[in-house]
């Protein structure tokens, strides 16, 4: 019912008394804190905080905080959603309905609204150009949505397929990482799905490479990647994924270059061997690549 009411209002800017009035009668009484201090919200909160993500316009009620309740941490809308990744009584199902609602938030375009009245509590966004206020919101969750993600992932020995879903989630956050040691796991797992060559879908080993791509780019260490690279180097035979390869070691080059020219210099010949021409269409470009194996050949 809730979720049909703020849809037709949509377009309305709400009142500072209704809002907290909302906060105070509706979400605070079934909000449960576990011993931790971390919140539990019942199914029909869930699944209207959920239908805000669909609608742009609506966005701004996810920063809403709730307010304190003895002595407890107070956490926003959408930190609340998050937190129940976390929550052994939630459902996978719903777990995956939570990573859809990040979906719409990273992707979904903002909408023209009018401002909210100044009155109501909201959490502050960080000032990022070219940001839409869904990202912008999603970057203080990335813990607990890189933490739901990495659970998730199958071993390497089992059969499972990698989640689409959270490959694009990964991908669209990955150059909001600075954790270098989340990093670090997450682009070594992930390149080890590529050497395993258990990967059938072409569209998946892309989605792989792009998201190892902006973690590389975002790291400090890329070095340490190269051995997995020389491996994944001779499995990759489609051309827009050898292209994506090329462009990630392209990137450690730029990396390399300071601190140890050469390997920088290399590495260098060895993404020239992919090399194509850009003045002509499916072209490889020759002389590039000639001129790569001549130099490995000093």
């Amino acid at each position: 019912m809730y979720d049909s009411v703020f849809y037709v209002c949509q377009n309305r800017v709400f009142e500072s008394d209704e809002i907290n009035s909302f906060l105070m009668y509706i979400v605070v009484p079934q909000c449960i804190h576990h011993d931790d201090g971390s919140p539990k919200i019942p199914y029909n909160l869930l699944r209207l905080f959920l239908s805000w993500t669909s609608t742009p316009k609506l966005f701004y009620l996810l920063r809403l905080e709730v307010p304190l309740v003895s002595g407890n941490a107070q956490h926003s809308m959408l930190s609340i959603l998050c937190s129940m990744l976390s929550s052994k009584s939630i459902s996978k199902l719903m777990k995956e309905k939570i990573i859809d609602g990040v979906l719409n938030l990273l992707t979904l375009a903002d909408e023209t609204v009018p401002d909210p009245v100044a009155e109501i509590s909201l959490t502050e966004l960080p000032k990022i150009s070219g940001l839409n206020s869904g990202t912008s919101m999603i970057l203080s969750e990335l813990p607990k949505l890189l933490a739901y993600i990495f659970d998730s992932l199958p071993l390497q020995d089992e059969k499972h397929k990698l989640n689409m879903k959270h490959l694009e989630v990964l991908s669209r956050i990955s150059e909001f990482i600075q954790d270098e040691e989340m990093i670090r796991r997450y682009v070594s797992i992930l390149l080890t799905f590529l050497e395993s060559g258990i990967l059938r879908s072409d569209d998946t080993v892309q989605s792989l490479l792009l998201t190892v791509l902006r973690m590389v780019v975002a790291t400090t260490d890329a070095v340490q990647f190269l051995k997995n690279l020389i491996h994944v180097q001779s499995l990759l035979k489609e051309r827009s994924h050898r292209e994506t390869l090329q462009k990630i070691e392209e990137a450690i080059v730029m990396k390399l270059k300071e601190s140890d020219k050469r390997k920088a210099e290399l590495l260098s010949y060895v993404a020239s061997l992919d090399a194509w021409d850009k003045r002509r269409i499916d072209e490889p470009d020759f002389d590039k690549r000639h001129n790569a194996y001549s130099n490995f050949l000093k």
